[in-house]
């Protein structure tokens, strides 16, 4: 799993002088060749169209994206599951707008607490199952969520995971 920092967020940082997105791709492209995982989970990524999907296509991966919703604000990020194309075929993709998650238990969920829970973020779970049997006898499946990130959030971090997993668990 990789949390990438889109360029709007990557300009606050103090401790990069890494900013730039040329330098910035350069670095992410070295270290994804170095770790040759089969499975990658990766949030906060922006240029999916120009970077992200060329590049790991090439590099032999299939790649399944969910930028975040629009909804409360302008998003140009979201989250990606990429897994080697030779050893993994596809079989679900779920995606999960995580603003959806305060209504299905709306009757006991206060409505400041709803607008809260409104952070534009997202999940993905995708099952995937082997080329070859004797490598992983049964499927995989793999989530990837994005959580909000504000100080005062952990009540709706907490919520927005326990609804994962009980999608999760529903699938």
């Amino acid at each position: 799993s990789y949390r990438c920092n889109p360029d709007f967020k990557s300009l606050f940082f103090n401790y990069t002088i890494h900013k730039s997105w040329d330098h910035k791709q350069a670095l992410l492209l070295a270290e994804i060749k170095s770790y040759n995982a089969d499975i990658y989970c990766f949030q906060d990524i922006d240029h999916y169209e120009d970077f992200w999907y060329p590049t790991l296509t090439t590099l032999g991966y299939s790649i399944v994206y969910k930028q975040r919703t629009q909804e409360k604000d302008y998003h140009t990020e979201g989250i990606a599951i990429a897994f080697k194309s030779d050893r993994f075929q596809l079989t679900k993709t779920v995606i999960l707008e995580l603003n959806q998650s305060p209504l299905e238990d709306s009757g006991s969920i206060p409505p400041s607490f709803q607008e809260k829970c409104r952070t534009d973020d997202v999940g993905l779970i995708l099952f995937l199952q082997p080329y070859q049997p004797n490598d992983i006898p049964t499927g995989l499946c793999i989530g990837n969520i994005m959580l909000d990130e504000g100080i005062h959030n952990h009540d709706v971090r907490v919520f927005h995971c326990k609804y994962f997993l009980k999608q999760l668990e529903k699938e």
